[in-house]
């Protein structure tokens, strides 16, 4: 495994305060840190700095250790020497049980649904966060993922008449039905979240040169200058069944989308 070891600084005045190992993202994760560690990053913000990456895990470790015992005196708050680690750890089914016992309660759950709405409280947590997500999601690895994990489940017939029947269950509830049609109302009340939606396809009016960003976004336009427009029948220009709509040669256009109404 790629493993790497970094340091953890003080924004506030760039000393070091914390020696960790680890691969993926840990270096970034602030997930199943101590005290100590919270109240440091609570008080001064922090700054991470990857020192050598590209490692096998004992030679991690015993760089750890050398760096923990080079910044002892400014303060770490490591609880050990370093070169401890559980990194392939085989659990027992039985500690397995044990641990989602501890874990799964009534109380454990309620601690972190209010630590998360604590946080998503801040407006510029919740913007970070939303910027972080669609960073990772729009990544071309990520999405091919994505899109073979859902290709093989959806191959079961099985898993598909499991959605359909959670589908089913989910909205034969009215309030479930209101809930989500606010939500979509939401998502799409103008014209711009409407072109920016993934699937929406961009026309251009070849008579006038408009671009809109769906060609709902154009029947809208037709229907306030002519009093009439139908979105299906600008698509089907677009795809080549009929040669004009209302008077007017539309195609679909590969640039950016913009929105002109």
């Amino acid at each position: 495994m790629n493993f790497f070891v970094y340091l953890h600084r003080r924004a506030s005045n760039g000393k070091v305060f914390y020696v960790g190992k680890g691969c993926r993202y840990r270096h970034k994760s602030k997930w199943n840190r101590s005290k100590h560690w919270q109240n440091i990053v609570n008080k001064h913000g922090y700054t991470v700095e990857i020192v050598q990456t590209g490692m096998q895990e004992w030679w991690a470790f015993e760089l750890e250790c050398e760096l923990i015992l080079k910044y002892r005196n400014h303060g770490l708050c490591n609880r050990t020497d370093g070169g401890e680690g559980a990194s392939g750890v085989v659990v027992s089914q039985e500690t397995k049980q044990k641990l989602l016992k501890q874990r799964w309660t009534n109380e454990w759950r309620n601690n972190l649904s209010t630590k998360a709405q604590e946080r998503f409280a801040n407006p510029e947590y919740r913007k970070a966060h939303r910027d972080r997500h669609l960073k990772v999601m729009n990544r071309p690895e990520v999405k091919q993922k994505l899109r073979l994990k859902a290709l093989h489940q959806f191959a079961n017939p099985v898993a598909v008449e499991l959605a359909r029947q959670k589908t089913i269950e989910q909205f034969s509830n009215p309030e479930a039905r209101k809930h989500a049609s606010k939500k979509a109302l939401e998502r799409f009340n103008t014209p711009d979240k409407r072109a920016a939606h993934v699937q929406a396809k961009a026309v251009i009016c070849i008579e006038t040169g408009k671009v809109f960003g769906t060609c709902t976004l154009a029947a809208e336009w037709l229907r306030s200058t002519l009093g009439r427009g139908d979105n299906s029948q600008i698509s089907k220009v677009c795809r080549g069944v009929i040669k004009t709509a209302y008077g007017y040669t539309w195609q679909y256009v590969t640039q950016p989308k913009g929105v002109l109404a």
